[in-house]
């Protein structure tokens, strides 16, 4: 996440699209060839991921950098896919690898936005900008009738079916990603006194 401040395309491709290699090669490595294994350490990781995800979501509401806050966003929405698949259930693999497969495209979205020139900051968007970041935000959260909503249902059925306080942690760390992902337009402009703000400091006395 730190490194994703620096706007370089690598790294936040990396940090936004890791996740689905990852995802696949435990479904078709992991879960394939060492099944006993996975079905012993699965209660270890489901508690990582858990942690993983409460962290990431806490991380991203303190961030003022819109690549620093998808980049923590990504870490918790990537927790969450690991977590289902350690269910080891048919539900939780088939709805992580859909979740990781749908949000994809939306992360792409959000990291051509956050590329954007003069995007360092929270709320420097267009009207036009922050409407599409609300979008693809929700999007990627699962919003109901989102590619990622079917996904995040199974995972979610699975998840709670073996681990119900790992499900409501998870669903807390997603209520605190969502909010730090619309942050970003409920701050668009800052209002009046955001416009103020950005005078010339010799007309604030003017504006005032």
């Amino acid at each position: 996440p730190c490194a994703a401040a620096g706007g370089r395309i690598g790294v936040l491709l990396l940090v936004g699209l890791w996740h689905l290699l990852g995802a696949y090669g435990l479904c078709r490595v992991g879960l394939g060839m060492f099944p006993q294994a996975v079905a012993v350490w699965a209660g270890h990781g489901a508690a990582l991921a858990t942690l993983a995800a409460l962290y990431g979501a806490l991380a991203a509401t303190a961030q003022s950098d819109l690549r620093q806050l998808l980049a923590w966003v990504f870490i918790s929405l990537s927790a969450l896919v690991f977590l289902a698949m350690c269910t080891g259930t048919a539900e939780g693999v088939t709805g992580a690898l859909v979740l990781a497969t749908a949000q994809a495209p939306v992360r792409l979205v959000l990291m051509a936005l956050a590329l954007r020139p003069g995007s360092d900051g929270m709320g420097q968007g267009e009207g036009s900008t922050a409407g599409l970041w609300l979008v693809a935000g929700l999007a990627l959260v699962a919003l109901p009738g989102s590619g990622a909503f079917a996904g995040a249902v199974l995972a979610g059925v699975a998840i709670a079916g073996l681990w119900p306080v790992h499900g409501l942690l998870v669903l807390v760390a997603l209520g605190l990603g969502t909010a730090a992902l619309l942050a970003p337009c409920v701050r668009r402009r800052g209002g009046l006194s955001g416009a103020r703000s950005r005078l010339d400091p010799r007309l604030r006395l003017v504006a005032a």
